[in-house]
């Protein structure tokens, strides 16, 4: 009896070991058939959800390939993405380098913004001065003759637009309600021109004497044609030198130079009194403004 209960335990304890023994391999087999494939419903079902997720319309700006990956990245919790397609790598690529591109544009476009603004006004002005100044004056061949006369007896000495600026000066006050509005008026106006005595056009020298059309050289005519024509040197002078002096352009340059003078021929107090214009240009020997301020 006392034997066969020894032999008992003997076969229990041969089983228990078993059991013992077999437990680490069933709790491998049984992790290992946790990491097995999952089955087919499940994996085109995870697959139809990420797809979704991707193809679902976002709301604001349309973000980079850069920015998509990065925000996947920080939704899966991940330190790095290893990206193994050689085309989304360089639109990743291209897309920072545009980015920083236009980055660079906008920045220059800022720092630029001024100085562009002040070129585009200056074009304009010119463009306007250029339309302006394009009207071309329709007169009959006996007032033509006289402005020569004129232009030359102011100028004759002077270059080719010394000569344009004065004929232009002539317009000018015909142009201005400050003055006569025929050129007569402007002409004979009491004061105006020292080489005009009782409507005739002098040459002042030391024996003046009345001068004729035919004396007249070209290039005279051509620079009383040419203002004629809306060339006016004296404009755009004074509107550069208004903008540099930072005066009212349109106070000191619009509608070009009123007045001229030649320092030579002015006394020193003349001179001295001349010095407060505030704006003007010097062409060839004459000095140009359009304003004193006394």
């Amino acid at each position: 009896m006392y034997r066969r209960k020894k032999n008992d335990l003997k076969v229990y304890a041969s089983i228990l070991v078993g059991i013992l023994i077999s437990l680490p391999l069933m709790f491998t087999s049984i992790m290992d058939e946790g990491k097995g494939d999952k089955p087919q419903a499940i994996q085109e079902s995870q697959a139809l959800t990420l797809q979704e997720q991707v193809n679902e319309p976002q709301e604001g700006p349309i973000p980079t390939a850069s920015s998509f990956i990065f925000n996947n990245a920080m939704q899966y919790n991940t330190t790095s993405v290893v990206l193994e397609d050689k085309d989304i790598g360089n639109t990743i690529k291209q897309t920072n380098e545009q980015d920083r591109q236009q980055s660079f544009v906008s920045i220059q476009e800022v720092n630029t913004e001024p100085e562009e603004s002040n070129q585009i006004a200056n074009i304009e002005k010119q463009e306007e001065i250029q339309a302006t100044n394009s009207e071309v004056q329709e007169i009959n061949q006996e007032e033509f003759e006289t402005r020569c006369k004129l232009t030359y007896a102011e100028s004759g000495n002077q270059d080719y637009e010394g000569q344009v600026a004065v004929a232009a000066v002539i317009l000018n006050r015909q142009a201005s309600e400050n003055f006569p509005d025929t050129f007569e008026g402007v002409m004979t106006q009491k004061g105006a021109f020292s080489s005009v005595k009782n409507g005739n056009v002098y040459i002042m020298t030391s024996k003046p004497y009345v001068i004729e059309y035919e004396n007249i050289p070209e290039k005279t005519i051509k620079a009383t044609q040419d203002a004629l024509n809306g060339y006016d040197p004296t404009e755009e002078l004074l509107w550069q030198e208004a903008v540099r002096l930072g005066l009212d352009p349109e106070k000191y340059a619009e509608g070009g130079a009123l007045f001229f003078y030649n320092p030579k021929y002015c006394s020193e107090s003349a001179l001295m009194e001349r010095n407060s214009i505030k704006c003007k240009v010097q062409i060839g020997d004459h000095i140009f403004y359009k304003v004193w301020d006394q």
